[in-house]
C-alpha cells in the first residue's frame, strides 16, 4: 500500500485514463500533499475498489493521469457492530466518528436525544462534515471500505432494523461475561436516556452492559464501547 492515497468515485477508477476534477482530491493532492507529475497515488472509492495511477498533469482544478494497474476490488472486511451515538457537545462527535472510521465499523448512527446535549437540529451540512470525516479516517488507516455515517431525530428511528442491541449503563452486565451476539451498541447522552427511551430499550430486547466498574462519560463510552465490543467479536472469531 502506498503512503499517498486519495478517495475518488468508482466511475472515475472505471475510466480508461484518470481525470479528477472534484475539488476537495484536487485540493488534497495540489496544496495538501503538493504532488508533482510523475508522482504515483492510490485512488479508492470507500466501497472496495481501488487503483494505482501515475499523475501526468496537475493544475488548479484539474487532476490526471494513467493507471498503473486494472481496477481491483479489495475483500471486504468482517462486519462489526452497528454504533448507535446520541449527539455530543464540540468535537467529541467527530472525535468518535473518526475513531471508529479508522477502526473500520461499518455504520455509525447519530440520533438527537430526549436530554440532547447540543439542543439544536442536524443539519444537512453537519452530516456532510461527517461523511468527510469518515473519509478521511478510511484514507488515513489504510481501509477501503468506509463507514457510514446516518442521522436520526430520534432514538426509535435509529434502531430500526438492527438486533442484538446492547447499550452502556452503570449497572449493566459486565461486558466480559457477555455472551450474545452484538449487533448494534448504543450509547445515550451525557444526561442519560431518559424514560420513554429506557421503554424503547426494554421493547427491542436491549442488554445493558458496562465495562468494569468505572462510569465512563458519554463522549468516551461513544468510541471505547463499540470498538471494545468489536475487538471482543474480531477475538471470537
Amino acid at each position: 500500500m502506498t503512503c499517498r492515497r486519495c478517495y475518488a468515485p468508482r466511475r472515475c477508477l472505471e475510466q480508461p485514463e484518470l481525470d479528477l476534477s472534484a475539488a476537495a482530491a484536487v485540493r488534497y493532492l495540489g496544496r495538501s500533499l503538493r504532488l508533482r507529475s510523475g508522482d504515483s497515488v492510490e485512488f479508492f472509492d470507500a466501497e472496495g475498489g481501488a487503483r494505482d495511477a501515475r499523475l501526468t498533469e496537475i493544475e488548479p482544478r484539474r487532476i490526471r493521469g494513467a493507471w498503473l494497474a486494472p481496477l481491483r476490488i479489495e475483500p471486504a472486511p468482517l462486519s462489526g457492530p452497528v454504533a448507535v451515538l446520541a449527539r455530543l457537545k464540540g468535537r467529541a462527535e467527530e472525535e468518535a466518528i473518526g475513531g471508529l472510521a479508522s477502526y473500520g465499523l461499518a455504520e455509525v448512527r447519530i440520533f438527537i436525544a430526549q436530554r440532547d446535549a447540543v439542543s439544536g437540529p442536524m443539519t444537512a451540512r453537519q452530516l456532510d462534515r461527517w461523511r468527510q470525516i469518515s473519509l478521511d479516517a478510511c484514507r488515513q488507516s489504510g481501509g477501503y471500505y468506509g463507514t457510514k455515517i446516518r442521522g436520526f431525530p430520534n432514538l426509535s428511528e435509529a434502531l430500526h432494523g438492527l438486533t442484538g442491541l446492547v447499550f452502556g449503563s452503570h449497572d449493566g452486565t459486565d461486558l466480559t461475561s457477555l455472551g450474545l451476539r452484538v449487533g448494534a451498541v448504543i450509547v445515550g447522552p451525557e444526561g442519560g436516556f431518559d424514560p420513554s427511551e429506557h421503554a424503547i430499550l426494554a421493547q427491542v430486547g436491549g442488554c445493558s452492559v458496562r465495562l468494569g466498574r468505572r462510569v465512563l462519560r458519554a463522549r468516551h463510552a461513544a468510541l471505547v464501547l463499540p470498538l471494545t465490543i468489536a475487538l471482543m467479536a474480531a477475538e471470537a472469531r
